[in-house]
C-alpha cells in the first residue's frame, strides 16, 4: 500500500513515497510480551529508496489501523541519527539508551539501529532530514 500526505506547501513530505506491506502479527521488539503489526516498508526520494520493517503501535494494532505516512517519516527523523558517529561505541548506545554494557540483545539492538541509520544516510542528508524534522513540526 502507498501513501501519501495533505499537501505540505510542496515540501518534503510531497516527494518522498512511502510503500509498506503487512508481515506479520509478531513481537517487534525483543522486550515486547504482545505482538503487534509488522510491515515490510520501502521509502523512496528522489532516485534512492531503502527497505526496513516498521512496527506498528501497539494501540494502532488494537485498533487495527494501517500505519500512517507521517508515522513512518518521523521513525525516520529519528532513526537517522543512529550513527558511529553519534554513538562510537556500544557503551555509548547502552548509556544514551539505560541498557546493560553487559547485553548481548542491547549489543544486537545496537547493530541493528546502527543498521537502520546507515541504510537512511544512504537515501537522505542530514540537511533533507532537518527540513523533514522541521516540516513535521509545522504540519
Amino acid at each position: 500500500m502507498s501513501q501519501t500526505v495533505e499537501p505540505s506547501r510542496d515540501g518534503m513530505m510531497d516527494k518522498i513515497n512511502v510503500d509498506f506491506k503487512f508481515q506479520a502479527l509478531r513481537p517487534y521488539f525483543d522486550e515486547d510480551e504482545e505482538p503487534r503489526n509488522c510491515y515490510a516498508v520501502t521509502v523512496s526520494y528522489k532516485d534512492k529508496s531503502t527497505k526496513f520493517t516498521y512496527g506498528d503501535s501497539l494501540a494502532d494494532t488494537h485498533d487495527n489501523l494501517k500505519p500512517k505516512k507521517r508515522d513512518i517519516l518521523e521513525i525516520i527523523t529519528s532513526d537517522f541519527f543512529y550513527t558511529k558517529h553519534n554513538y562510537p561505541t556500544f557503551g555509548d548506545f547502552a548509556k544514551e539508551m539505560g541498557l546493560s554494557e553487559d547485553s548481548i540483545k542491547g549489543l544486537e539492538t545496537y547493530k541493528k539501529c546502527l543498521l537502520q541509520g546507515k541504510k537512511l544516510h544512504d537515501v537522505f542528508t542530514e540537511d533533507e532530514i532537518y527540513n523533514l524534522s522541521e516540516e513535521l513540526d509545522d504540519a
